[in-house]
C-alpha cells in the first residue's frame, strides 16, 4: 500500500492518469504526489524483441508495440525460441522523450501546488509591499536636486584639472 510522504497516511486516491504516471493526492492532507506506473503504458501489449550490438553480441527484451518501451533484459536461454522481431531503437527512443516530457509536466505542476500551498505562499501574500508617496504632495521648494559631482579615480579631486591629450595611433604612423 501506499503511505503518503507528509502525513504517513495510507489513505490516498489516484486522482489524474496520465500515460506513464499516475498522480495521487492524500484524503487526510491534500498532500499530492506522482508515481511511474508498474508498466510501459496504459496499453501494453509486448513482443519479445532481438537487439544486437555493434561487438556481436544480443539482448532480449520484451518491448511494447503501441509504446516502444522496454523493461530489463530477459534471459536467453529461457526466451531464445519466442523472438519475434528486431528491437526497434527508434521508437525505444521516443518512449523516453515521451516518459521524460510528461515527468517535467508533472515536476512543475507539483513545484507550483507547492509556491501555492506552502509558506512560501503565505509569505509572500503577508509580504509587505512598498509605500510610494507621490511628488505633487511637496512644494517644489522643498524637493532639492543637486548635479551628480564627477569624482577623478585617484579620489583626491572632484574633475581633473588638466587632462592629458589623446594621440591617435594610427594618423601618425606611415604606411
Amino acid at each position: 500500500m501506499i503511505t503518503c510522504t507528509k502525513c504517513n497516511s495510507e489513505n490516498i486516491r489516484i486522482d489524474t492518469q496520465y500515460r506513464f504516471f499516475n498522480r495521487m493526492i492524500c484524503n487526510d492532507c491534500n498532500f499530492w504526489t506522482y508515481q511511474k506506473i508498474d508498466t510501459c503504458c496504459r496499453e501494453p501489449f509486448t513482443i519479445i524483441a532481438v537487439h544486437q550490438q555493434t561487438n556481436k553480441s544480443f539482448s532480449l527484451f520484451k518491448q511494447c508495440v503501441s509504446c516502444g518501451g522496454t523493461k530489463a533484459p530477459l534471459d536467453l536461454n529461457e526466451y531464445s525460441d519466442d523472438i519475434q522481431t528486431q528491437f526497434s531503437l527508434h521508437r525505444f527512443n521516443e518512449w523516453k522523450d515521451k516518459v521524460a516530457e510528461e515527468y517535467q509536466l508533472l515536476a512543475k505542476l507539483k513545484a507550483q501546488y507547492y509556491l501555492q500551498h506552502t509558506q512560501w505562499h503565505l509569505f509572500n501574500e503577508l509580504k509587505v509591499k512598498p509605500i510610494i508617496i507621490p511628488l505633487d504632495l511637496f512644494e517644489p521648494e522643498e524637493i532639492i536636486l543637486d548635479k551628480p559631482k564627477v569624482i577623478h579615480p585617484d579620489f583626491s579631486k572632484e574633475e581633473p584639472e588638466d587632462p592629458s591629450p589623446t594621440v591617435d595611433f594610427y594618423s601618425s604612423q606611415s604606411l
